[in-house]
């Protein structure tokens, strides 16, 4: 409920607040405005998650499903990696009037830059925001082939508190296959996490 909210550390309870907070001070910190890199990100989410209890209160979205995710939260899934595809270049921060020229980043999200009225109708290209593109590993995650559900619950692979693990439905299982934003350069992807878990932060209120 609202207490174990509250205990959570504060990059779980606001996963991209966290991860904006580093960017900026390594981008404050830095001659070179906007690059990527991890900013501390994995670092701060591995203290995190290997306080007790933590763990168990990020859902599972094969157990929960995308749908019942809050956007902006903080997940945990369980895959098999099966393929890698080419690497995707993508908007990874960008500035205009609306950041104060400061630089902001999109990369543990899906959400496209915010546009202005002005920029919606099409007639005012002055709020054009300059953007630095990134690269990223795309990889291809299925389900766990022949995983039952007591195999799940023994593993922790459920809801988080108070919530018992489900049957994934045909639309969680696709949406498993569409978590694609692991990467293996060692952002929020966990190397080496012992149950298997992998947490990531995606918008998943964002997804289309």
């Amino acid at each position: 409920g609202n207490n174990m909210s509250q205990e959570l550390p504060p990059c779980v309870a606001d996963p991209l607040a966290a991860v904006a907070e580093l960017f900026n001070s390594a981008a404050s910190g830095s001659s070179e405005d906007g690059s990527d890199g991890d900013w501390g990100v994995k670092a701060q989410f591995v203290a995190a998650l290997a306080q007790p209890g933590v763990l168990e209160a990020i859902p599972e979205i094969n157990a929960v499903g995308v749908e019942a995710i809050q956007p902006n939260a903080l997940v945990r899934f369980r895959c098999m990696v099966q393929d890698m595809y080419n690497p995707e270049y993508y908007v990874g921060a960008y500035r205009n009037e609306s950041t104060a020229g400061r630089w902001k980043t999109t990369k543990f999200t899906e959400d496209l830059i915010p546009t202005t009225a002005a920029d919606d109708d099409g007639m005012n290209q002055q709020h054009e925001p300059e953007r630095k593109i990134w690269e990223r590993k795309v990889l291809y995650c299925v389900p766990l082939p022949g995983e039952s559900a007591w195999v799940r619950r023994l593993d922790g692979a459920g809801a988080g508190p108070g919530a018992g693990a489900v049957e994934p439905s045909p639309t969680t299982a696709q949406t498993a296959k569409r978590a694609r934003e692991l990467e293996t350069g060692g952002d929020v992807a966990m190397d080496g996490m012992d149950d298997m878990v992998a947490a990531v932060v995606r918008a998943v209120g964002g997804d289309g």
